[in-house]
């Protein structure tokens, strides 16, 4: 069984090379603090008087976090909601009866109600940490979504293998409502913004190298199926799959591993083939010059994992792939792969 170990004291080295990150601060005042990270500023705020609950997002089992001042006014700008969220119709509807009063700083680790997506989790909400230490506060208690389904088992292993416990975690509810002494937050984030390449580093150092995850030789060769997604499938899969098989690929479904037995395949990959999908947030943990063949729809056009892949010096191909639409929005698609057109690009790959 693979298992993250307990967090431990980082060695002086490790120390010294977090600590390289945590510079360039100029305090606005003392609430509302400006963190440098790779040329992209970003304000945290300590706000007093704050009141955070959850709404129900009406599309699905998902809650809408709302942060209000003492005064009842939402504070849209530090939380993403998704175009069709009815958040804005929050005093419409009978807000939670119970409070429950937080003392001191309350850390506000709640990107969007999308949190339950790995993406998301890995490179939106996991990042607000490195942020509000950067910033000089240090909150000893967090507010987090982990409502929705979907890796939620992930989510508390990574909150672990950062240090954080269950007792530290307050989770979003539609039933009460935190009232913490200060909030540390900052606004949200583009949905398809790329984290600084400090954060990647943070990232890679904080949840990888620390905790010296040992690599695994037998999977240098990996292909990530999304046989266990609900869209984005690769319809001919069988016929990917002996095809890089052939080339000695070992098949790996990441929604069946833990977040270290994901890190670790990953960190001992060098060559990757992958259709596009959440689960290639990992390749944050890859080493410099590992190869990404990303299996893309013809309809999406997204360079999020180039430009990852980019920042982490992986060498990076795309082969776009026959969209095939389902129920879902166009950019949900399945995939059909050209298994002779995958062939001429894993022999480019493999070179």
């Amino acid at each position: 069984m693979h298992e993250f170990i307990t967090p431990v004291k980082a060695k002086d080295q490790e120390k010294e090379f977090l600590e390289a990150f945590y510079k360039d601060i100029s305090i606005v005042n003392d609430n509302y603090r400006l963190t440098n990270t790779s040329n992209q500023s970003v304000y945290v705020s300590r706000l007093p008087n704050m009141q955070v609950f959850g709404i129900q997002e009406p599309t699905g089992p998902w809650l809408n976090a709302c942060i209000s001042n003492a005064a009842g006014e939402l504070l849209f700008e530090h939380v993403k909601q998704p175009i069709n969220s009815r958040v804005y119709d929050a005093f419409n509807n009978p807000w939670p009866s119970e409070q429950i009063r937080l003392e001191g700083e309350v850390g506000f680790l709640v990107y969007s109600s999308l949190d339950n997506n790995y993406y998301h989790w890995l490179c939106h909400t996991l990042p607000r940490i490195y942020l509000y230490r950067q910033a000089g506060f240090s909150p000893r208690k967090f507010i987090v979504d982990l409502a929705a389904p979907g890796c939620t088992a992930v989510r508390m292993e990574s909150l672990y293998a950062l240090g954080i416990t269950q007792e530290m975690l307050c989770p979003l509810s539609t039933t009460h409502i935190y009232q913490p002494d200060q909030l540390v937050s900052l606004p949200a984030l583009d949905f398809c913004r790329i984290p600084s390449l400090a954060v990647l580093k943070w990232l890679r150092a904080e949840l990888c190298l620390k905790h010296k995850i040992p690599v695994d030789p037998t999977y240098e060769r990996l292909y990530i199926s999304r046989k266990d997604a609900l869209m984005r499938h690769v319809i001919n899969e069988a016929e990917v799959e002996a095809l890089l098989k052939r080339y000695n690929f070992k098949v790996v479904t990441l929604g069946e591993l833990s977040l270290y037995r994901q890190i670790q395949l990953f960190a001992s990959a060098k060559v990757l083939v992958a259709p596009h999908g959440a689960g290639l947030a990992n390749i944050i943990f890859c080493e410099t010059g590992t190869k990404l063949l990303e299996l893309m729809p013809t309809n999406r056009s997204d360079a999020m994992y180039k430009e990852l892949a980019l920042k982490g010096e992986l060498n990076y191909m795309r082969l776009v792939c026959e969209a095939v639409p389902i129920n879902n929005p166009p950019h949900l698609s399945n995939i059909v792969v050209d298994v002779e057109e995958l062939e001429r690009n894993l022999r480019l790959t493999l070179k």
